[in-house]
């Protein structure tokens, strides 16, 4: 956390919310948004339910949506110093 922090204040790198979680984490491709119904049958049942908005990867298929896992981050990265923008 420490090495992180001291590395984003010196290259100046801020913690925008939007900018997040916009890379698929296998192959870093960039993600799309996609309609909901079309990863029906490829999310668990209580996902489908429970979220609205999801995203794929071009390149590997990966599903995304926002669980609990961006939130949680931003909290870390706001605990160790990095601020909202």
């Amino acid at each position: 956390p420490e090495q992180l922090r001291q590395c984003c204040q010196e290259l100046g790198i801020k913690c925008r919310p939007e900018n997040l979680f916009t890379r698929c984490a296998r192959c870093n491709e960039p993600l799309e948004e996609v309609g909901r119904e079309s990863v029906m049958s490829r999310v668990p049942e209580y996902v489908y339910e429970t979220q609205e908005h999801f995203r794929t990867c071009p390149g590997c298929g990966r599903i995304y949506w926002a669980g609990t896992h961006p939130e949680r981050m931003l909290r870390f990265l706001e605990s160790i110093g990095l601020e909202r923008t």
